[in-house]
């Protein structure tokens, strides 16, 4: 048994790793993307790029929204 199991530990450690790194690497993506997202929508609304668009909800306090 001990010997079946550390001849089937290689495969199944390798494959583990692989998608391991896969989703690592998709997670580091997706925050990436998002906080690329999160920047650009602060710059947008720095710019005024909402041309004097009333943001709604909790992001009107966090505007410097000028009328």
């Amino acid at each position: 048994m001990v010997i079946a199991q550390t001849m089937a530990l290689p495969f199944w450690f390798r494959t583990y790793i692989f998608i391991d790194k896969l989703i690592a690497k998709l997670g580091v993506f997706l925050v990436a993307a998002a906080q690329v997202a999160q920047i650009s929508r602060g710059i947008h609304r720095s710019t005024g790029a909402f041309h004097g668009r009333v943001v709604r909800g909790k992001d009107r306090k966090k505007t410097n929204y000028r009328g």
